[in-house]
């Protein structure tokens, strides 16, 4: 492929037992921060503050369970 394109919506879709969280982060991390394009992460299945928490931990480069229990 030839990466990002214009106006282009990326649907990530696995079987339950895959980190889709996690790659879905990468990918909106890497083009926000890496790419500098607009980004914006809808995720379904898991409260707002969670999914804050996993993409500070993945900015900070720590691990998501240390964050969590200190």
């Amino acid at each position: 492929t030839n990466g990002f394109e214009p106006g282009e919506v990326i649907v990530v879709s696995s079987s339950p037992k895959i980190d889709r969280l996690g790659v879905v982060l990468k990918l909106a991390t890497h083009a926000a921060c890496k790419l500098r394009l607009p980004s914006l992460l809808i995720c379904a299945s898991h409260e707002e503050e969670y999914v804050a928490s996993r993409l500070l931990a993945s900015l900070g480069r720590i691990s998501f369970q240390t964050m969590r229990t200190g």
